[in-house]
């Protein structure tokens, strides 16, 4: 057991914030320590094209997992104000860092050596972190936030047809009134039945991944159409290894 987890405290199969805030500052640290130069003691000095793709690269692993999870789970103001939040950081950290490029060195601010212990630092917390929490309701919920969450985790999380979460959602409804209850006293929290209901129907169960998928695509081709028009330049470059990585993260998500 996790040493965040609380006993009896079910999660989910996705990355909490912490985690996913861990594993991109375990990345961001070992890149720059391995890509800068300077001793183990010395402050650490590193080309600043690097340092802007270690960055970037470090915002993606932040938004695209956080943006996935709260799009899995249904919980669309999250989801719309993570994703405008991470759009407005890389884009405003790109055009900021621009100018810097064109120096030969730029200082880190940190030793190497304490980079790499931070990297490893990092990374042992991220093993540790707990996966996410299930998304809860209050009590007073209503029926329409109920059912659109349940529909929400049974096809964006567990990758049921929309057809078959609509069916599901309306089986537990008629379960619920034929009980003269509300769905929350009825039946539980929407995370709850969507287990009960993946658990029934394990062929249907798959954690989603269309939307990294779509995003990875996205980024892909904005990186050919930027090649195609400018050629071979730092945006294209940056805009290919986004992709790659929202690509990446789909692969991983579908073995889960």
């Amino acid at each position: 057991m996790s040493c965040y987890a609380l006993p009896g405290e079910s999660r989910s199969q996705l990355w909490s914030t912490r985690k996913i805030i861990w594993v991109a500052l375990a990345f961001l640290t070992a890149f720059v320590g391995v890509f800068s130069t300077g001793s183990i003691f010395e402050d650490a000095a590193g080309k600043p094209a690097h340092l802007m793709f270690a960055t970037v690269v470090a915002l993606a692993l932040i938004g695209v997992p956080l943006i996935h999870r709260e799009w899995a789970f249904g919980r669309r103001t999250s989801t719309v104000l993570i994703a405008i939040t991470w759009l407005v950081a890389t884009v405003t950290f790109i055009r900021s860092f621009a100018p810097l490029t064109e120096m030969a060195s730029v200082s880190v601010g940190f030793p190497r050596g304490l980079l790499f212990l931070l990297a490893i630092g990092a990374a042992y917390m991220a093993w540790k972190s707990s996966p996410a929490k299930w998304p809860e309701l209050p009590e007073d919920a209503t029926g329409d936030q109920w059912s659109g969450q349940l529909r929400a985790l049974l096809n964006r999380y567990y990758s049921w047809p929309a057809g078959a979460a609509d069916d599901a959602v309306m089986a537990a409804l008629e379960q619920a009134a034929d009980a003269g209850m509300t769905p929350m006293d009825a039946l539980g929290q929407p995370w709850e039945v969507a287990a009960e209901f993946a658990a029934m129907n394990p062929d249907n169960s798959r954690l989603s991944i269309r939307f990294p998928v779509w995003a990875g695509l996205g980024f892909i081709a904005l990186s050919v159409a930027s090649i195609a028009l400018n050629g071979i330049s730092a945006i294209a470059v940056l805009f290919g290894v986004m992709g790659a990585i929202m690509l990446a993260f789909a692969w991983w998500a579908s073995k889960q």
